[in-house]
């Protein structure tokens, strides 16, 4: 399996060969092409009234999640030099429980568990990179709740030979999904950091479903 560093290679030079190691899930407050605005608007009118008639409310909903890239087959989006991959998430998040993990596929199966693929970035105001994410997060009983969000990731300051390090914030929202989430939306604020290697996010925020 070729590694993070092969493909790093072939695009980047310098200290900026290190600066997209880490750029897998968190979301931003800034929009690239999608405008979240308010979040799904649900609530007027018919519509709110189908939510109720399904037997949907409003609950609070948070988590801690983590993820790593998945370097098994290569970048799925080239922004600028910045080659970006998949990533492979895993967690405890209310309403799902712990999260069944991302699972590297195997040839040209799909992702399995829990994941987000970029889908739309822009790098032009490095050391702030706007991504947009498309994402799945399995329930511990195998439910899918699918989730968009927005992203700014932050740079520190990178040094030759050291990981780099950042923080990320943003909103997304629920977009639907199978099982109990079917039809669901709704809204949420992710915070996190990144460094050595690894990210750690806490997402907070309301769902309906």
């Amino acid at each position: 399996m070729k590694t993070i560093n092969y493909y790093i290679a072939k695009s980047l030079t310098g200290t900026g060969i290190l600066v997209f190691l880490l750029m897998a899930f968190s979301c931003t407050q800034e929009s690239i092409s999608t405008d979240f605005g308010n979040g799904p608007e649900i609530f007027d009118g018919s519509e709110m009234n189908a939510v109720y008639a399904k037997g949907m409310k409003a609950r609070p909903i948070k988590g801690d999640v983590s993820f790593v890239l998945d370097l098994s087959n290569g970048p799925v989006l080239q922004c600028g030099p910045l080659p970006f991959f998949p990533g492979l998430v895993s967690g405890n998040v209310s309403h799902l429980g712990k999260l069944q993990p991302g699972q590297s596929p195997e040839g040209d199966e799909p992702i399995s568990g829990s994941y987000v693929i970029p889908e739309v970035c822009d790098p032009s105001g490095f050391p702030k990179v706007l991504v947009e994410y498309y994402g799945v997060l399995v329930a511990a009983n195998g439910d899918q709740l699918i989730i968009r969000t927005e992203t700014i990731l932050n740079f520190d300051e990178i040094l030759p030979g050291v990981p780099p390090s950042g923080t990320a914030t943003g909103k997304g929202i629920y977009d639907g999904g199978d099982g109990r989430f079917d039809g669901a939306s709704g809204t949420f604020e992710l915070t996190g950091s990144f460094g050595e290697g690894k990210v750690q996010t806490e997402l907070e925020g309301e769902i309906i479903y």
